[in-house]
């Protein structure tokens, strides 16, 4: 009988938080895809500058947002990997706030669509 390899990304607690992680991290990435097309090429987004011409931006700007999304996503997958051996609490704590920056950076990228749409 041949042996089965698996990949064990990281432990089993943790799953939970990062299949919601990766969730919002996929919500972010798909909304942005479908909606760039209909944005106009230069939208408003620098309020805080002093003059009136820098306050628009190119469209692509918002990929931003869904790249840090992702990039924090494997991010803290791959260090929650290399320290598992760690405090479980401490990880805990890290991972849950993982989630807690994936939900902050989503609802930061929907309130940005919806003032420029």
């Amino acid at each position: 009988m041949q042996k089965r390899w698996s990949l064990k990304l990281l432990p089993k607690p943790y799953y939970l938080a990062f299949r919601l992680m990766f969730l919002f991290s996929a919500i972010l990435s798909l909304v942005s895809l479908v909606l760039l097309p209909r944005l106009q090429p230069v939208i408003p987004l620098f309020y805080s500058l002093a003059r009136p011409e820098q306050h628009l931006a190119n469209k692509y700007w918002l990929l931003i947002l869904p790249s840090l999304s992702l990039l924090i996503s494997f991010g803290h997958l791959t260090l929650v990997k290399i320290f598992k051996n760690l405090e479980p609490r401490l990880l805990k704590i890290f991972v849950w706030l993982s989630v807690f920056y994936q939900v902050i950076l989503t609802i930061i990228f929907i309130r940005t669509i919806w003032i420029i749409s």
